[in-house]
């Protein structure tokens, strides 16, 4: 599967990577056109919109295997019975095989480190603790920002906007006549499926049930099969809980010990099928109530889930020294661009995604007005620690091609 897939990389990669309102994605279309001939690039635009479940089924045999690949759509915002979740599954499976897991020795601030060295070494300042209440527009430029203390910046050149489209158009250029089209697409912005968070401290390295050796490995899907899968996305975007989630487990002290004392452990769990608003619960236990995570129900859910790990891990409640629940509603408190806990800023399904990513009226990164540009998750090539929104409208900015600015 991966030297068939291997052999046209190039052109997946290309595809996320590409501005789609640049000369460069119509290159790209002229270059898979050359390679595939006419009928081959329409049979790889069906390939691109298959879900990964009937792909999978076409493909392999075997359950374990089927199971072991499903899951990674999850890490893309999609069910593998979504529309283009058999691609994103093959992309980020070449991707692991490929590159591996890579994890920043010290943990993730040394990410976020070294990207803050790269705005200071080239003479860029950071402000935090500065909320933007406004974008300042005069004369159909964005002219700059007035943050909710009073203070104001100029902007020169541009802004680069990193929020929802929500919180861009009614809330930071709250006032500002919208193009009517533009205001239907903003109005019609979902977002998708909230996440979870636990992380757990523990006393000793885990106990896997199925092989030993598992403790070894960078991330772990804990799932009964791939038809499980299918029902917990599903339940989870009629706004149900499921009976039995997909768990992630993270082992980042598998490859970097530092993370942990010597001799203790850490796991962090990630579920990526819970409803923004509990309308039921699958397993008929747990009250939704007003639908809101409150903490009982989170607390009550997280009980399930570390049940459910507790199969594959024997020693997971003994050697557990602490333990931190992170629901949707404190995702959200930590970052506003996660609406409802939703980790991607957006519905990430086939119409809220490449040429409708961020506005069904297909405005790419640009907006109504000079100057201003919209990134982030929210915006085109979606979610992910890549930047890959930044990175276009920075080469954009400092293209010299009169065409290109």
């Amino acid at each position: 599967m991966l030297n068939e897939f291997l052999g046209k990389i190039d052109l997946a990669f290309g595809l996320l990577g590409a501005d789609l309102w640049r000369y460069n994605a119509l290159k790209l279309l002229q270059t898979a056109r050359k390679r595939l001939g006419s009928r081959g690039l329409a049979a790889t635009g069906a390939e691109l919109l298959e879900p990964a479940t009937a792909w999978l089924d076409r493909t392999f045999t075997s359950p374990v295997s089927k199971a072991l690949l499903a899951p990674w759509a999850l890490h893309n915002g999609l069910g593998p019975d979504d529309a283009s979740s058999a691609f994103i599954t093959k992309v980020i499976g070449a991707a692991v095989a490929l590159g591996g897991m890579p994890v920043p020795v010290g943990g993730g601030v040394k990410l976020v480190d070294a990207l803050l060295g790269i705005v200071t070494d080239n003479g860029g300042a950071i402000l935090t603790n500065a909320d933007v209440a406004k974008i300042n527009i005069s004369g159909g430029k964005a002219s700059g920002v007035t943050l909710a203390d009073g203070r104001e910046f100029v902007a020169n050149k541009s802004i680069l906007a990193s929020t929802t489209p929500h919180a861009l158009y009614n809330d930071l250029l709250a006032g500002q006549q919208l193009p009517p089209e533009v205001s239907r697409s903003v109005e019609t912005f979902r977002y998708g499926r909230a996440a979870i968070q636990i992380h757990l401290a523990l006393s000793e390295p885990p106990l896997w049930k199925a092989d030993p050796a598992l403790k070894d490995v960078a991330i772990v899907h804990v799932l009964d099969d791939m038809n499980s899968l299918s029902e917990s996305v599903n339940a989870a975007n009629r706004g149900y809980l499921p009976a039995r989630p997909t768990i992630v487990v993270g082992q980042p002290t598998s490859v970097d010990p530092s993370r942990a004392p010597e001799g203790k452990f850490i796991l962090w769990i990630q579920l990526q099928e819970n409803p923004r608003k509990i309308a039921g619960d699958l397993a008929g236990v747990i009250d939704p109530g007003d639908g809101t995570w409150n903490q009982e129900r989170l607390n009550a859910y997280a009980d399930r889930v570390i049940a459910q790990l507790c199969e594959q891990i024997t020693n997971l409640q003994s050697a557990t020294l602490a333990k931190v629940v992170l629901g949707p509603q404190e995702i959200e408190a930590m970052n506003h661009n996660l609406v409802g806990g939703d980790p991607y800023s957006g519905d990430c399904r086939i119409d809220q995604y490449a040429l409708w990513r961020p506005l069904a009226s297909a405005t790419g990164h640009k907006t109504p007005w000079e100057n201003l540009w919209h990134i982030g998750a929210s915006t085109h090539p979606g979610p992910g620690l890549g930047g890959g929104s930044g990175y276009l409208v920075a080469k954009r900015l400092t293209s010299k091609k009169l065409f290109g600015r």
